[in-house]
């Protein structure tokens, strides 16, 4: 009888601690599964998630990283994308609000809407009579420079109302929008923020070259914004056009003149071409010392990363570390760093960091991660929030 009463205890045990895994799994993983949110939403109970956000608003970006990121969350996660103010595919017009706009082109409010860039509409919104209808307003700012005061008080301004704040630069909001007030403390901001870290877009995904050149490539606006970057340049011209020794190759930064999307992906694929074809190359971070989209780029066009001391905490942030991703270097050693690298005593010590960084950026740290991310959060907020009334 004892025997038989162990057994049973012990089944009891069993049964009831796959009911907690279970109870678990679904409270804790089914919620960011887009697998199960493709399930659970299926027959028209799917959320409807937004992307509020003309052509204008990624025209003016070089890169393809967003581009990308917003198709990836139409074509893999289902969100629409709804036209912006100027565009006459969906008007706006003057006398809308939020219900009327929406049930005449979609026949349904939001669940969410990810306003990307479009200041101007974001504040008009929040301030209409039923703002409130939308469940989840979410404003995507990856340009966070104000230039003059009565662009710093416009952006602010709209993206005060918004539930989350989604950027490349959440440490760098307050610095740039919350400047301390003469007559009193600093006004931070108070709402939520996500960090969406820059990533690799496909055009940079390659195959990995066993056989580079042995040179350090340089890239990127060369001005007083990025100041290592006008000592790589001095150091390059210091060589003649085309000398054996110079260690460093130099393209010149395309501009930031507006691009249809398909010159813009042919643009990068080169680009990223370019990249693979040389074992290292630099970047830097600006004066404001935030993670810049070329911190993947270069990793995952297969090129040794070497990038400025500033950036090492924040990478780490991200699992990135020095002399196992990358190669860091200051003010004091930046000669010594580029000789070593191109080094035949260095070679194998620098070939394992560079195959490392782009093994880690390639599973982790492209467009296609960033978007997932981006869905997961958003169908873990839409299923742990209360509807609100959109009754007419």
């Amino acid at each position: 009888m004892s025997c038989q009463y162990v057994f049973i205890t012990r089944l009891i045990i069993i049964a009831a601690a796959a009911v907690i895994v279970a109870v678990t799994y679904y409270k804790l993983y089914l919620p960011v599964n887009p697998v199960f949110s493709s399930i659970l939403f299926k027959n028209n109970l799917r959320p409807f998630f937004t992307i509020w956000c003309g052509s204008a608003c990624v025209a003016g970006f070089v890169s393809d990283e967003y581009y990308n990121l917003w198709k990836y969350l139409e074509n893999e996660y289902g969100w629409k994308e709804v036209a912006d103010l100027s565009s006459q595919n969906r008007t706006w017009f003057s006398n809308d609000t939020i219900r009327s706009y929406f049930h005449r082109y979609f026949n349904q409010i939001p669940d969410l809407i990810l306003y990307n860039h479009v200041f101007e509409t974001a504040r008009y919104h929040s301030t209409l009579k039923d703002w409130e209808l939308i469940r989840h307003p979410w404003f995507f700012i990856e340009d966070i420079h104000a230039w003059t005061e009565n662009d710093r008080v416009l952006k602010k301004s709209a993206m005060v109302p918004m539930e989350n704040i989604v950027t490349a630069f959440p440490y760098k909001l307050d610095e740039v929008y919350c400047r301390t007030s003469p007559q009193g403390p600093p006004q931070w901001f108070s709402f939520h923020r996500t960090w969406l870290p820059h990533s690799a877009s496909p055009s940079f995904h390659l195959p990995y070259n066993r056989n580079p050149k042995m040179k350090i490539f340089l890239s990127g606006a060369i001005t007083s914004f990025y100041p290592y970057r006008e000592i790589f340049l001095e150091m390059h011209k210091k060589m003649p056009v085309g000398a054996p020794n110079n260690t460093i190759i130099y393209h010149p930064h395309p501009g930031y003149a507006p691009l249809n999307n398909q010159t813009r992906l042919s643009a990068h694929e080169a680009y990223g071409r370019m990249i693979n074809t040389y074992f290292a190359a630099v970047t830097s971070t600006s004066i404001m010392n935030y993670v810049l989209a070329k911190i993947f780029e270069i990793p995952a066009a297969g090129a040794l990363l070497i990038v400025n001391s500033e950036a090492i905490p924040m990478l780490a942030r991200l699992r990135l570390y020095e002399n196992v991703h990358y190669v860091a270097y200051n003010k004091t050693n930046i000669e010594l760093i580029f000789s070593d690298v191109l080094s035949a005593r260095s070679f194998e010590k620098y070939e394992k960091i560079r195959w490392t960084a782009h093994q880690t950026i390639m599973e982790y740290h492209t467009t296609d991660r960033r978007a997932l991310f981006l869905h997961n959060l958003a169908m873990n907020n839409y299923i742990h929030s209360t509807p609100k009334s959109i009754a007419p």
